[in-house]
């Protein structure tokens, strides 16, 4: 049977294990069992949730979403507004809310630091941040426009390009 879909178009997808978790601009969250089929586990109304709350219950749009390595039911959440989000998709709640960081999140990358993830921007800034901390460890700007996406060698040369 159907549990849920998405009223809108899907703008983000993820894989992590058997499960595939969608974004929609309507601002829902699904969480698709791969593996048993096609029914949704779940559907997250993320502005219900805390995440991308804006004045007046709308939802900021969601512009990156990424697993953060050993972070069990966790996403990293990032928005047009530059907020970043550790969610968790088994509850459905927020467990962390970072600082904003001024400038749309265009793309997140693992580091292969625990804890650590680059951040791309619209402005042109690369950030390294520890999301243990909430702290950015170094900054990088390109001179040609917003970030488009990021990515750490994974050949044991551990740069970021």
């Amino acid at each position: 049977g159907e549990i849920g879909r998405h009223q809108g178009r899907v703008t983000q997808l993820l894989v992590v294990g058997d499960s595939l978790f969608s974004y929609g601009d309507e601002g829902a969250l699904g969480v698709w069992d791969i593996k048993g089929g096609d029914c949704a586990v779940s559907m997250h109304d993320l502005a219900a949730a805390g995440v991308t709350a804006l004045v007046g219950g709308a939802a900021a749009r969601i512009t990156s979403v990424m697993h953060p390595h050993t972070y069990l039911n966790k996403l990293l959440l990032g928005d047009e507004d530059g907020q970043a989000f550790i969610f968790n998709v088994r509850s459905g709640k927020v467990v962390f809310k970072f600082a904003a960081l001024g400038s749309a999140i265009t793309a997140f990358d693992q580091s292969p630091a625990v804890d650590v993830v680059a951040v791309g921007l619209a402005d042109g800034r690369v950030l390294i941040r520890n999301l243990k901390f909430d702290e950015t460890c170094m900054t990088f700007t390109q001179a040609d426009g917003g970030v488009c996406d990021l990515s750490f060698r994974s050949d044991g040369f551990p740069a970021l390009a």
